[in-house]
């Protein structure tokens, strides 16, 4: 095992987190300047490693989603297993959630973990933090449902008393479990529960990208080029971002139809034509909010045009963008519920009809 001395000649070696973890017990997921100060390095130091450990890190190709929902989870409903208190991802779900269920086994085991020793220090004090804020913001906010179960059976195992209590609800009751425990995540599955897992190590199933060596293969490539072949001056790049920009004009319209709705651009307006009764038009005011159309002409910069599908339980989104005289659209069709939670360009609004639609 290596020594917290010889950190940074495994990041100056071209060490990524992962590789590091392996050598050096309790390397944080996310090392803060504090961290490397306290090994004994100076701020700008400290400041020099945390640059090179994350262009490290940026030849780490991802295989794994950081969340990982069930088909019908919902991120507003929520009940909390403990070990979500350690990580800043699973708080932000945490603080959005309208209603969060915390069960009395879940209070227990809080109790025993900020005692507890764990291997990593640094996220240790992070989990010890999170339990001793929420032990008391539990008391002050009503979205906090503080339930008296520790369990039907004699079994004191904390993830089956969560699965236990949820089999004591009716199904269309019942909240999503929030956790970093996989092993519970399985169990939630096996039971038809629905869940969201966050993978803080998404390095577990990451390999060493070859962005180094596809570089050098460039290299050779470009070292046998011949004498009589010409590489591209700077007037053909011109052309030829030009091409592009036409093609891509070219693909902007005045007029669009789309999920049984005609939009057609007039100066700066849009002639709104619905034909089609299940299709929901909004459209994107100036306070930044979007509400809905039925028909005629409207100013606006975006439109959204929201249509479920009746042989599949789906919904397809179109959004419709004006800028410079011409409309782009692109449309993309949405399964579960969780699909449209994860969309940072969707809105709270939209949010609300989907659901009703769903």
């Amino acid at each position: 095992m290596k020594k917290y001395s010889e950190l940074g000649n495994l990041i100056k070696g071209g060490k990524t987190s992962p590789e590091i973890r392996l050598e050096i017990k309790g390397f944080p997921f996310n090392p803060s300047l504090e961290y490397f100060m306290r090994l004994g390095y100076t701020e700008k130091t400290a400041r020099k490693y945390m640059r090179m450990l994350r262009k490290n890190d940026e030849n780490l190709e991802k295989e794994e989603f950081e969340f990982i929902f069930s088909e019908n989870a919902d991120p507003k409903k929520i009940i909390l297993d403990t070990c979500a208190l350690g990580f800043m991802k699973t708080m932000e779900l945490l603080e959005k959630a309208e209603e969060v269920t915390v069960l009395l086994a879940t209070l227990r085991e809080m109790d025993t973990q900020k005692n507890k020793k764990q291997v990593e220090e640094e996220q240790r004090a992070y989990f010890v933090e999170n339990i001793r804020f929420y032990s008391k913001k539990f008391l002050l906010e009503e979205k906090y449902k503080l339930v008296p179960f520790d369990g039907i059976k004699k079994d004191n195992y904390h993830d089956n008393i969560i699965i236990q209590y949820l089999w004591t609800m009716h199904a269309k009751d019942r909240p999503t479990i929030l956790t970093v425990d996989a092993i519970l995540a399985d169990k939630a599955k096996c039971y038809g529960l629905e869940y969201i897992l966050y993978n803080p190590e998404p390095f577990v199933l990451t390999r060493q990208n070859n962005t180094a060596q596809k570089k050098q293969e460039n290299v050779q490539e470009t070292s046998k080029i011949e004498p009589e072949q010409k590489l591209p001056n700077k007037n053909m790049e011109k052309m030829e971002v030009s091409k592009q920009l036409e093609k891509k004009r070219e693909q902007n319209y005045d007029k669009i139809s789309v999920s049984g709705v005609v939009l057609q651009l007039k100066e700066e307006k849009v002639n709104v034509k619905r034909y089609n009764d299940t299709t929901i038009v909004m459209q994107l005011m100036e306070n930044g909010k979007y509400q809905e159309v039925f028909s005629g002409m409207v100013m606006t910069k975006e439109i959204v045009v929201i249509s479920p599908t009746k042989k599949v339980r789906s919904i397809y989104i179109s959004r419709v963008q004006i800028k410079d005289g011409y409309m782009s659209e692109e449309t993309k069709q949405y399964f579960y519920l969780n699909e449209i939670y994860i969309e940072e360009w969707i809105p709270k609004e939209i949010e609300e009809v989907v659901k009703r639609l769903f």
